[in-house]
């Protein structure tokens, strides 16, 4: 992540990385970024992923963290540690369905 001088993420930067047409029908448009970096297994990281939940465009927002490899925060409602089960069940899906074509 980029932080300042204060520890602040560098909203500039964290808004000037997220492309797509999705990003401003998103709930959390105009939020604080560090609203999205709670700190991990926290009350707070569970009460900021249940914002994402309602959101129209979740799905948009977790594909693209999924797809520029999104190491931090809270994307589409889940952790990174969500994510990065997500993308091993993936890979492994991707594998079995290999073999299965190979055979």
């Amino acid at each position: 992540m980029d932080h300042g001088d204060d520890g602040k993420f560098q909203q500039d930067k964290f808004l000037g990385d997220l492309d797509g047409p999705w990003r401003r029908l998103a709930l959390c448009f105009g939020k604080d970024p560090n609203f999205f970096f709670p700190n991990h297994g926290t009350n707070e990281e569970r009460q900021n992923r249940k914002f994402c939940w309602p959101c129209p465009v979740r799905q948009d927002c977790l594909n693209w963290a999924l797809e520029t490899n999104q190491k931090d925060g809270i994307w589409g409602g889940h952790t990174e540690k969500e994510r990065k089960a997500m993308k091993k069940e993936d890979r492994l899906k991707r594998f079995y369905t290999y073999i299965e074509e190979a055979s």
